[in-house]
């Protein structure tokens, strides 16, 4: 083991969004044969995104090699630390390995790394409604993970909306003018003709009108409860990786074992 020759790959992003930049960077692995364990560290930084704010959520696997990468063993199992699912960007992240626990007859030659992440941007936040009062349907663009032309279906919301008040606003022109007839009309049956057909076409305005209304507030009202339950689940996120920054517990003894006791250390 003490001749291990070890090292990672660079970290392969499937990327589902671009507007932040991400950067990637590594340390060469570590031996810890008193832990029985390898750590490999590296960072993980988004770029053009303010302080305190976090861009995605990113999904880590560890594997290995030692056939100069024709073929990988992983994800590895037993492992610790800044690796698995919903994790956050971050600088000095570890990753530990515990061997002698994954039963896969790893002899520790001719090792390479490989840590493979995808990520998923957070979705948007209540505030996105206000996309929703200026353009009907725009904020649901930015709370929900949509792929493809499914991304642009808020502009069926944009289009209902916008139909519903043309034909309310034509309805009552059409209203205007019959009562006009009405209000011309010399023979009964001409007046009472003209009145029922005017006092349809304001009934029918006021309903456009009124489903117009519905949906417009209908879908901020959408936004606004997506929205805030992003925020949430952001937050319950971006929380639970802080702790676990904050409140790092190594055991000297591999913690898939029946006895991690031996060794402590805790990092504030």
């Amino acid at each position: 083991m003490s001749k291990l020759s070890l090292y990672t790959f660079l970290l392969l992003f499937v990327a589902i969004s671009a507007n932040a930049q991400i950067s990637f960077e590594q340390q060469d692995p570590v031996l810890q044969k008193d832990s029985a364990r390898i750590m490999i560290r590296y960072s993980l930084v988004e770029n053009n995104v303010k302080p305190g704010d976090y861009y995605a959520k990113y999904n880590l696997k560890l594997t290995y090699t030692q056939d100069g990468g024709a073929t990988f063993i992983g994800p590895l199992k037993n492992v610790k630390g800044a690796v698995g699912e919903d994790l956050i960007a971050g600088k000095d992240q570890a990753i530990y390995w515990y061997y002698l626990g994954e039963g896969n007859a790893f002899n520790g030659k001719n090792v390479e790394f490989k840590i493979d992440a995808t990520y998923e941007p957070f979705l948007g936040g209540p505030l996105n409604a206000l996309r929703s009062a200026v353009l009907p349907g725009w904020g649901n663009m930015y709370v929900k993970s949509l792929k493809g032309w499914k991304k642009w279906r808020w502009v069926g919301t944009t289009l209902a909306v916008g139909g519903l008040i043309g034909a309310g606003l034509y309805l009552n022109q059409q209203a205007n003018n019959s009562y006009q007839e009405y209000l011309d009309a010399t023979t009964l049956d001409d007046t009472q003709s003209a009145y029922s057909r005017a006092s349809g076409q304001r009934l029918l305005s006021t309903v456009s009108f009124a489903l117009a209304a519905g949906l417009y507030a209908y879908d901020i009202v959408k936004v606004v409860l997506r929205g805030t339950k992003n925020k949430l689940n952001k937050r319950k996120v971006i929380k639970k990786n802080l702790e676990r920054r904050q409140n790092v517990i190594s055991f000297g003894l591999n913690p898939f074992g029946p006895t991690p006791n031996v060794g402590f250390s805790w990092k504030f």
